[in-house]
């Protein structure tokens, strides 16, 4: 037997981005939102904050490429600009074949931090948060087990061929894994007002009101078919120094400014599954052997939740009349061992 225990760190340069590889270089900034262009007498438009609708900038492109000013469209920087950095602590534990037993067991405790793309070129730090698909504590343990009957074992050592044949030559196998959620975005309704962007850019984020966040998995409602994960917002949130401006853990911050919570700031439910086989090993004669097998991958046909609905505040409802905020309405990605339990059966012949 053997015990591990390490630290694994990198800190990475001139990645991709976690979704995308470029960015808008079009991108509209927050200066001038929702404040009135002395030129036009009107409130700047998302097109007016954009850096190549107008400037500079945007001249010089124009003349060199022989297009029109005043660009609209996103202009798609394929770059590899990104950083990335990976900090774990990783305990591995192991035993070799020994006895019909054999099994490797490890745990990691680990945080990943990566960029988006949105509002790189203006902060890149409002895209900087914690990886998609990082889960912080993972364990997986793995085992194969020839049990301990029929001639030559523990139990029925002595046992005459015929014997040997029905109790002996099974073997177990499984292997457990239990990982904590991934994370998410906080989102609320009228996230538009206060930062607008476009569309394919916005970044939702609340502020952080130091108080508690709500968040606890509930049990499954058959008749609103929903899991509760945190506690929705009973009222749309308000612009700051209006009533109902905040709601447990969450507040609307002012126009014109990014949420401080950041991105992927909240984490979604974990993940648990057991995948087992068990095999029946006969001799047919010397030289041939035959094997029957049974698998089943989520053996326990445990469910794996998806993220919830992450918007705090939102009204609308699902089809059964529930409010979708904070409520859980799928599972992961339909895949062996997240999907509905699914049994296997195979016999092998080996000479």
């Amino acid at each position: 037997m053997s015990l591990q225990v390490g630290y694994v760190g990198s800190q990475a340069y001139h990645n991709m981005f976690e979704s995308s590889p470029s960015y808008n270089a079009n991108e509209a900034t927050l200066a001038g939102f929702n404040q009135i262009n002395p030129s036009t007498g009107q409130i700047y438009t998302i097109q007016e904050r954009s850096p190549y609708f107008d400037g500079t900038a945007q001249r010089q492109l124009g003349v060199k490429y022989g297009v029109p000013h005043q660009w609209t469209q996103r202009i798609d920087y394929m770059a590899n600009q990104a950083t990335g950095s990976y900090n774990a602590l990783q305990v591995v534990f192991n035993k070799r074949f020994t006895s019909g037993l054999q099994f490797l067991s490890h745990y990691t405790w680990s945080h990943a931090i990566g960029h988006e793309a949105y509002q790189f070129l203006i902060d890149p730090r409002i895209g900087r948060g914690n990886g998609y698909y990082n889960r912080r504590q993972a364990f997986v343990f793995a085992g194969n087990y020839d049990l301990p009957f029929g001639r030559d074992k523990m139990v029925g050592s002595g046992v005459p061929g015929w014997l040997n044949q029905i109790i002996g030559g099974f073997q177990l196998n499984g292997t457990v894994t239990i990982d904590g959620g991934i994370p998410y975005n906080t989102n609320y309704a009228n996230c538009s007002n206060d930062n607008d962007v476009g569309a394919s850019d916005n970044a939702c984020f609340l502020n952080k009101t130091g108080g508690s966040f709500g968040i606890h998995k509930g049990s499954y409602d058959p008749i609103g078919r929903f899991v509760p994960y945190f506690k929705p917002s009973p009222y749309v949130l308000q612009s700051p120094g209006q009533p109902n401006n905040t709601f447990g853990g969450f507040a609307r911050p002012a126009v014109g400014t990014w949420g401080n919570i950041g991105r992927d700031a909240l984490w979604g439910p974990g993940l648990w599954n057991v995948d087992a086989s068990l095999a029946k090993n006969f001799t047919i004669r010397e030289g041939i052997h035959l094997q029957l097998l049974a698998q089943a991958f989520n053996a326990f046909n445990h469910v794996n939740l998806a993220n919830p609905d992450t918007c705090v505040d939102c009204q609308d409802l699902n089809s059964a009349g529930v409010q979708n905020a904070g409520t859980i309405q799928g599972t992961v990605s339909n895949q062996d061992g997240t999907s509905l339990r699914r049994l296997q059966f195979g016999a092998r012949v080996q000479f």
